[in-house]
């Protein structure tokens, strides 16, 4: 570098104004809060009533027995599905060694029965 030209670290200045994404939020006037307190307990007491409701309408063990039969049923199906699956892998594996095997055997007998040169070969070591 020359000496008439220098690099200095320079520190941005301070914006004039505070950023607006720092500054502290409003807070809603005191009747809009009183009415989302009044609307948040109606709706919770009115949930509450409905779930208090439900036990008389329908059997809770039975649904809770259907829950557990369905979901028994679900894993059995996805082990089977899975294990068959892993069967329709094996198999094409299997197949896959088998064309390998097929022309790999092929191919030394290829090399077996097909005429040498006459000059030999130097092998690298």
């Amino acid at each position: 570098m020359s000496p008439q030209r220098r690099r200095t670290l320079q520190l941005p200045l301070p914006p004039a104004k505070p950023r607006t994404v720092f500054r502290r939020k409003h807070q809603p006037p005191r009747w809009r809060q009183f009415l989302n307190g009044l609307l948040f307990l109606a709706l919770g007491s009115g949930l509450l009533l409905g779930l208090l409701q439900l036990p008389g309408r329908l059997n809770a063990t039975l649904v809770i027995s259907e829950a557990i039969r369905d979901l028994i049923q679900g894993l059995s199906g996805l082990m089977f599905g899975g294990l068959k699956l892993l069967a329709l892998v094996l198999l094409v594996l299997a197949a896959v060694l088998a064309l390998l095997l097929l022309v790999g055997g092929v191919v030394r007998l290829f090399r077996a029965l097909w005429p040498r040169s006459r000059s030999p070969r130097s092998r690298p070591s």
